[in-house]
């Protein structure tokens, strides 16, 4: 028997349906598409006790793999590990892509970005997942904004996150899209940026950093909207990596 019809139904004619958790009950029970997790999202489920055992494994692992005994080292790499177990946990869920965040303490160091990016990729690779059904999660900075584009050439493929402007976030990041390559989210601001009439000038970020900065401290409910959400992100992605260390600590 098909399950009861539901709201989303209809939404699911016309969109597709990501599930933004953690939850993989939830991802069963609506039948989303795709699937995305941010920090927030990590914490409360490693918090729960059905999933303990993916952090028993990433401490685990971080003590057999992390050459360093050093640890930070150590935490960073069961943190990683982590993400991209939840991200394995997830895909077996949906039959699209999963979105697995960077680390959001990077979110202002473009270089480290791209780098912790190419872990995020290569940890899926060693499952067995391709970088397909991968999108590595950037926040909507400057210095996301110059990672997206540099990792775009390497066929990495990301999701711009923390975008709720059209101007200046939007615009910079349409300037990085190519095809489909490049996911926005919302996936609203995304739409109305294609619906932009080709005939209205519009202002080009590429390579004004200044403009960018500026235009975005100016728009009060994306700037306002980023910095509440990213300074959550950070509070919750501290509160897993205090968690690890301390069952790294523990014998």
């Amino acid at each position: 028997m098909p399950p009861p019809s539901s709201s989303l139904d209809p939404l699911r004619a016309h969109t597709t349906i990501v599930a933004d958790t953690g939850d993989f009950n939830v991802l069963s029970l609506y039948r989303s598409q795709d699937a995305t997790t941010n920090s927030s999202h990590i914490l409360a489920a490693s918090q729960r006790p059905e999933y303990a055992h993916l952090l028993h494994a990433a401490v685990a692992h971080a003590r057999a793999d992390t050459t360093s005994s050093d640890p930070a080292a150590q935490v960073d790499a069961a943190l990683l590990h982590l993400l991209v177990s939840f991200g394995c946990e997830i895909l077996r869920h949906v039959p699209g892509r999963v979105s697995t965040e960077v680390d959001p303490s990077l979110s202002f160091d473009a270089a480290a970005t791209v780098a912790y990016a190419r872990r995020i990729v290569a940890a899926y690779g060693a499952r067995g997942v391709g970088r397909e059904r991968v999108l590595v999660k950037i926040p909507a900075t400057w210095e996301g904004f110059l990672a997206v584009e540099a990792l775009e050439r390497e066929g990495i493929r990301c999701n711009v996150t923390l975008l709720f402007g059209l101007r200046p976030q939007a615009m910079r990041a349409a300037e990085e899209l190519k095809g489909e390559e490049v996911e926005m989210r919302p996936v609203l601001v995304r739409e109305k940026v294609a619906k932009q009439d080709a005939s209205v000038k519009v202002k080009s970020y590429a390579d004004d950093e200044a403009a960018f900065r500026t235009d975005l401290f100016n728009d009060h409910a994306a700037h306002d909207k980023m910095t509440d959400m990213l300074r959550q992100f950070l509070r919750d992605g501290a509160a897993t990596k205090a968690a690890l260390k301390e069952l790294l600590q523990s014998s």
